[in-house]
Order: C-alpha cells, then structure tokens, then sequence
C-alpha cells in the first residue's frame, strides 16, 4: 500500500492534517439532523417544505409568554443548549399557550402562501432522550469519521498515522542526532509499520 503523505512537501503537513480535522462532524450537524429526524417522525408535515428540509437550522422554537405572544428562538440552538447546560427542556403548555415550531425563509410548507405554525404537544420526553443521547451520537460520528476512507484510498485514522510518522522522519536531520539515535528511530518505525526503512 503506498503511503499517501510520501509526496507532501514538509510545509503541507499541518495544513493536509489541519483539513481533514476541519471537516469533521460538529455537534452542531448532529443534532441538527437527529433534531429533524425527530419531529419529522412526530410531525411528518414538516418533512413537505420547499426547498426540501436537510437539518434542523431553519426551524424555530416558539416558546409562550402568554396567550398571545411568545419568544423565538433556534431549535437546535435550544436542544444544544440543554445539552451543555445538562438541563431538562419542558416543552409543554405553559403560560396558557402551546410551544410551537415554524421554519425561517426562505424555507415554507407545501402549499402554504406563508409561515405555518406547528404547535407541539407530547414532545417533551423524546426531546430530553435526545439531549441525553446526543454526546454518544457525536462520539459514533467521530469514530465513523476516521474510519471512512479519505481521498488517499485508506482510512483518515490509517492516512493520519501515515502522515505522522512522516512528518517525524523528515525532521530527524534537524534535530541533532547521533547515528545510534537515528537507528534506534529507524528500527522503532520499522517495528510499527513493517518498512525496512523511513521514507
């Protein structure tokens, strides 16, 4: 198998490595979509809206301050918060008026000439099961992240590794070692990979 960091130049290390950890997974995009999933399995109206819904962001959370009005917020940003702060949300009745759920623009239910509003009821045990299994769900995304194939044709874990060790081969002429070190480093690399000699 050939090692997909032998032709980096030494100054592209950090921005190779720099990119494939930008790229991925945030809790943010997690929840996003577990947060759709959710009130889509709930709500499936929401599911028909044009342009067609991919994640959570555009959905807002009206929460009641009385009969008539009530304040808005993101819902993602709402279940997000519950998770850092490790609170319980409390989505039913309260001050006399419903929670509900609306989209932004320019995002707009099938056939509705404006914004619809969804009120939702019930909700408030499958939201707090979610904000509980959110890390775990981050944690899975990470993992199945790193062992997704990246553009090398290996693992990003095997392509980090790689590119790593690489990265430590290169510089050992600029740290001032003697020939005995330099085997021993060799040697420990040849252990770890199988190569008989450094790149």
């Amino acid at each position: 198998m050939s090692r997909p960091t032998a032709s980096l130049a030494a100054p592209d290390f950090k921005q190779a490595v720099a990119l494939q950890f930008a790229n991925r997974p945030t809790l943010r995009q997690i929840a996003s979509r577990k947060i759709l999933q959710l009130v889509v399995d709930h709500y499936p109206i929401i599911a028909a809206t044009e342009p067609p819904l991919i994640d959570a962001e555009p959905l807002r959370l009206l929460t009641p301050q009385s009969v008539s009005t009530g304040t808005q917020q993101s819902l993602v940003q709402v279940v997000l918060q519950a998770v850092l702060d490790g609170t319980a949300l409390n989505l039913e009745r309260v001050n006399d008026g419903t929670h509900g759920i609306f989209l932004t623009e320019p995002y707009r239910f099938e056939g509705a000439d404006d914004h619809k509003f969804i009120a939702i009821e019930g909700m408030t045990e499958a939201f707090n099961e979610l904000v509980l299994e959110l890390p775990y769900h981050f944690q899975q995304a990470q993992v199945d992240y790193w062992h997704g194939e990246s553009s090398a044709g290996v693992s990003r874990d095997r392509w980090l590794q790689h590119t790593l060790k690489s990265a430590l081969l290169r510089n050992l002429p600029l740290q001032d070692l003697d020939a005995q070190q330099l085997e021993c480093i060799s040697a420990l690399y040849s252990a770890k990979t199988g190569r008989s000699h450094p790149p």
